[in-house]
């Protein structure tokens, strides 16, 4: 679904939200209620996360969906 972002800035963005909270990879996944191995393949920048995927990390990790896709904005809203 999102294959024209490509995995590159989505998965550096996700590395620097994971390092912003503080969070091993276990972690981050298990507070976006994601499968390890999934998540760290979009870690990783060997998959791209569809749209629940997306929607699981913004919440899991308190952070915009238009940063982490576009890299646009900052990363957490005012009140996080």
């Amino acid at each position: 679904m999102f294959a024209h972002l490509g995995t590159d800035g989505l998965a550096e963005r996700l590395r620097a939200a994971i390092e912003l909270s503080n969070l091993s990879v276990t972690e981050a996944a298990r507070r976006c209620e994601m499968n390890k191995t999934s998540f760290e393949g979009y870690v990783a920048g060997e998959n791209l996360p569809g749209t629940k995927a997306i929607a699981a990390i913004c919440i899991g990790l308190k952070i915009s969906a238009d940063w982490l896709l576009f890299g646009t904005g900052p990363a957490r809203g005012r009140r996080q």
